[in-house]
């Protein structure tokens, strides 16, 4: 029921978000529809999902996909905020690739902003 208020607020996620194999669209249009949300930020191990392009290669990339796909962690965070974003739902703020941690369990952070 405070969700329903619109007061100002963030959602965070820490390592929550890995337990759901795919995010479908749903799951971001309920977190739009929150009436105060201001802020999204992720702390996910999902490292492995980012183009290397544009945030480069670790050595446990490799390892954390294939951990990944065996235990049906999480596929798709990054590749749905990036959708919102294209879409201009959303306005991605910061990505820190393995932010937090090491290995192959290392969190990255993502946050984004409602548009």
């Amino acid at each position: 029921s405070m969700l329903a208020e619109n007061r100002k607020t963030v959602v965070f996620t820490s390592f929550s978000i890995e337990q759901i194999p795919i995010l479908s669209v749903e799951f971001f249009n309920r977190l739009l529809a929150i009436p105060g949300l201001d802020k999204c930020v992720h702390i996910e191990p999902v490292g492995w999902q980012l183009p290397t392009e544009l945030f480069g290669v670790m050595e446990t990339d490799s390892f954390a996909r294939n951990l990944c796909l065996q235990k049906d962690y999480n596929k798709n965070l990054y590749r749905m905020v990036t959708i919102l974003e294209k879409q201009r739902k959303i306005k991605v703020l910061n990505i820190v690739k393995d932010f937090l941690g090491s290995g192959t369990k290392s969190g990255t952070y993502i946050s984004w902003k409602k548009i």
